[in-house]
């Protein structure tokens, strides 16, 4: 590591601080990424209210009461 911070002129301390910050960067990204693909849109048929459902846990439209069904997503 000391041949990497000499070669770019930086202190050793803050390449593996920078380097860090970086890997968790990554992993927030990677969390955020699975948590957003769990989200779904519906259309619901009966008002056309565009409903955002998180893994599928509601069964109805909350604006008119409307089955969600699967083939009514967005």
């Amino acid at each position: 590591m000391n041949g990497i911070a000499q070669m770019v002129g930086g202190d050793p301390g803050l390449m593996v601080l920078v380097l860090v910050a970086l890997g968790a960067a990554g992993v927030l990204a990677l969390f955020w990424w699975m948590a957003r693909s769990t989200r779904k849109r519906f259309k619901c048929p009966g008002c056309g209210e565009v409903v955002v459902v998180e893994q599928m846990s509601a069964k109805r439209c909350p604006t008119c009461g409307s089955s969600l069904g699967p083939g009514n997503d967005v």
